[in-house]
């Protein structure tokens, strides 16, 4: 069994049960007051809402064009093919994007 997945589910449990505890919800009535009705609202709509509208201002004041893309590209394979020559002097290094070699096999993976 993996540890992350345990944490993973735990963190996730937490995730969903804790709007449900700010608004008071009582799992064995057979009806929530209006207030844990409104609270459910503004937890599952208002809120995320609210992040989403934050993330995409600042997304929206993020400099990247085309042309800034394009720069950072190049000085990665610059980058790259500097620590190729560092360590494998003399050899061409293969284009970015290709594999040479299949890769090593995981733990607990199984291969095709």
């Amino acid at each position: 069994m993996q540890t992350r997945g345990l944490l993973h589910e735990e963190l996730s449990l937490a995730e969903r049960a804790l709007p449900l505890v700010v608004v008071a919800f009582d799992q064995h009535a057979p009806q929530q007051s209006p207030d844990t009705v409104n609270g459910m609202a503004v937890a599952g709509g208002l809120i995320p809402a609210v992040i989403f509208l934050i993330v995409t201002l600042i997304m929206a004041g993020y400099p990247l064009t085309e042309a800034k893309f394009k720069d950072i590209i190049k000085s990665i394979e610059a980058n790259r093919s500097l620590r190729h020559e560092q360590l494998h002097p003399g050899e061409v290094p293969a284009p970015a994007g290709t594999r040479t070699t299949a890769p090593a096999p995981r733990p607990g993976i199984p291969t095709p």
